[in-house]
């Protein structure tokens, strides 16, 4: 067995729930580590770096929901979800890459794992009080470029189309035609 199955299997061990030796653990390290490793990993080895993250947040949403509002989260002992920008990232360049006619067919597992995980990151991310920054962490500023454009377009031409004048359609009409 290599090293990295031993460290899942003993990680995978001390999350379990009967056990609770992982809130002694040092969590934002572990997390920040987590996150490193199924950055760096594919395949297999990557679904089960998913599977010990899901577990912590399951692990971490459980316990939220343990407590109640009179006892506020303690921030430190939450992990920081920002990090998991890469994989985000990931699972979006994935889900463009599945052909569109794939309605029908199954998900790799990397995939599902991705969205289960990005699921529960965003309903703690809300829990916690910090959708804001979790969701700032998130977004692909080339995807909102791309958005945006398409926007100012959309106005620029319905703006045209209905002889109504706007900043946005002077700018199309300035611009230099495109060539094929």
């Amino acid at each position: 067995m290599g090293r990295f199955e031993t460290g899942y299997v003993m990680l995978n061990t001390i999350l379990t729930e009967s056990l609770q030796p992982h809130r002694k653990l040092p969590q934002d390290e572990l997390w920040c580590w987590l996150v490193y490793v199924s950055c760096r990993q594919t395949g297999q080895q990557r679904l089960k770096v998913i599977q010990l993250m899901l577990r912590i947040l399951q692990l971490l949403s459980k316990s939220t929901q343990q407590m109640t509002a009179a006892m506020p989260i303690d921030k430190s002992l939450t992990p920081d979800l920002t990090l998991l920008r890469p994989l985000w990232l990931l699972l979006n360049k994935m889900a463009k890459e599945t052909p569109k006619d794939s309605a029908a067919k199954i998900l790799p597992p990397v995939q599902r794992a991705l969205t289960e995980l990005f699921l529960l990151a965003e309903n703690l991310a809300i829990e916690w009080g910090i959708q804001e920054a979790y969701m700032i962490a998130m977004v692909d500023e080339e995807e909102l470029k791309k958005v945006a454009a398409q926007a100012i377009q959309n106005i620029a031409t319905t703006g045209l189309a209905m002889g109504i004048p706007n900043k946005a359609s002077e700018a199309f009409r300035k611009q230099k035609p495109v060539s094929v």
